[in-house]
């Protein structure tokens, strides 16, 4: 009898320490979380961005772990968008914490990478190996990637993703180069920063700086400056070499915008390769797909300066304003909070449309709309005001905004852009000495009041500094409706 509950003492300890016994769910069985209480499914995740001096090279990590009491989840991924580059200095911080890069490890065909735990849930950080002298060392690899999935049981699995560049000829052994002798880079005996580049980018910038040296424009001038701006696509004098070589050998200049379409789709956000496609435009006289090409890199992120840029460039210099104001009114309708997409619409209207009384009441009345849509929407609340710095009435002395405005206010409405716009139309009513029943320096001190306490208090002390300013046209005002009482209180 004895032997019978020790055995099953056993059993009940290894069914509920989660062993190998399948737990049976269901109405009134054994839930493995029930017995789990303090620990439940824990999550973090980490993203970073590692630029080099001068931005010839960036290394973008990301980690995620997923952990409950019976599984565990790991992710990494690093990825070199420049590979021909290698920094020295610190490594992406995980919770708070740097760890100094170690030296340069050359020899390598991609970056080898470990899991390192230094989260405190046993997040894994990817860590390149590395030895040598100065910074670390990245091939031409772009991307390397792990997963490593774990359970209870302590079982796991993982998977590597290396992306190798293996159809790469260096220059050096190309036989229509030999008659050029590359120019290494000169930092000078003291560099401050020392960069530690790929093979590749010595060798494809040993040989631009050698074609540079010597001025040479011909066709495999321009092929080289293609792969330098693969290494490095912010090189700004690549790029002026490249249109050098291009005006001097009257290039076809077609497939060079295709050329450089691709490259803002791979890199969006470089101010020179938008540059170069602008003095392409600019040659050609042709705008033809800057409307469509704009339109594609806003797709992907509708706050993309650069494209907003060239996309003003582009209408303004060559009059394509037909079609921009339905444009800009399906980003608004598909965002509202779009700031670019307001800016843009305000910029076409001063451009364009002007500032006629009946396109700034239309335009007012669009953006009220917008407001009735999102109440808390600062785009359409900083446009409004833009359009009312157009109306001979003012802020103060258009009825319709005004009323507009108090029936949100009546309605419980406290958005802190309504407030502060309420705000400026008493200022105004003040200055002109126009004030009235709900304008005037009374309720400017009692919004200003209600912002620093209640619906704006990250800016409480400027909404104090602008209290003041009402409190001394109200007591200005006091002094001049009765100047005995205002001597009785002093």
């Amino acid at each position: 009898m004895f032997l019978k509950v020790v055995l099953l003492a056993c059993v009940a300890s290894v069914c509920q320490a989660g062993g190998l016994l399948a737990p049976a769910y269901g109405y009134g069985a054994w839930n493995p979380y029930n017995n789990y209480p303090a620990q439940p499914a824990i999550a973090s995740q980490h993203s970073n961005i590692l630029r080099s001096p001068f931005n010839l090279g960036q290394i973008s990590t990301y980690s995620k772990a997923i952990d409950t009491p019976f599984s565990s989840v790991r992710k990494s991924d690093v990825r070199v968008s420049n590979p021909g580059v290698a920094i020295g200095g610190f490594a992406p911080a995980y919770h708070g914490l740097a760890a100094p890069l170690a030296p340069a490890y050359h020899g390598v065909a991609a970056p080898l990478v470990s899991h390192v735990g230094v989260s405190p849930y046993g997040a894994p950080v990817a860590k390149v190996a590395t030895g040598g002298l100065l910074g670390v060392a990245y091939s031409a690899a772009p991307a390397v990637s792990h997963m490593t999935y774990t359970n209870g049981l302590g079982l796991a699995y993982a998977c590597e993703f290396v992306d190798n560049d293996v159809a790469w000829v260096p220059y050096k052994q190309r036989p229509e180069w030999i008659d050029v002798t590359p120019v290494p880079e000169n930092d000078g005996p003291k560099p401050v920063v020392v960069i530690a580049h790929s093979e590749k980018f010595e060798d494809v910038y040993g040989y631009f700086r050698a074609v540079l040296k010597s001025n040479e424009k011909s066709e495999r001038a321009l092929q080289l400056t293609k792969d330098a701006v693969e290494l490095n696509p912010a090189n700004y004098t690549v790029w002026q070499y490249r249109r050098d070589i291009l005006k001097a050998l009257g290039t076809d200049l077609q497939p060079e915008l295709e050329y450089v379409e691709s490259v803002i789709t791979h890199s969006p956000k470089n101010y020179q390769v938008w540059h170069h496609r602008r003095v392409l435009v600019e040659w050609l006289q042709d705008p033809s797909e800057e409307l469509d090409l704009t339109a594609d890199a806003l797709i992907l992120d509708p706050k993309n300066y650069h494209a907003w840029q060239h996309r003003q460039w582009a209408i303004k210099t060559f009059g394509l304003y037909e079609h921009e104001m339905d444009f800009v009114d399906n980003l608004i309708n598909l965002d509202v909070r779009n700031n670019s997409a307001w800016n843009q619409r305000y910029f076409v209207m001063n451009n364009h449309l002007g500032w006629s009384d009946m396109n700034i009441q239309k335009e007012i009345c669009y953006t009220m709309e917008k407001i009735k849509f999102v109440k808390n929407n600062e785009s359409a609340w900083n446009y409004l005001r833009g359009l009312l710095l157009h109306d001979k009435r003012g802020l103060s002395g258009n009825c319709v905004v005004t009323g507009f405005c108090e029936e949100l206010y009546k309605n419980q409405c406290r958005s802190p852009f309504l407030l502060a716009f309420i705000l400026d139309i008493c200022d105004e009513a003040i200055k002109k000495e126009e004030i009235g029943v709900f304008h005037n320096p009374t309720r400017g001190v009692s919004l200003c009041e209600d912002l620093a306490t209640k619906y704006d208090k990250i800016r409480s002390k400027y909404w104090n500094y602008v209290c003041e300013k009402f409190r001394k046209a109200r007591d200005e005002l006091a002094a001049k409706e009765d100047p005995e009482k205002v001597e009785r209180t002093i």
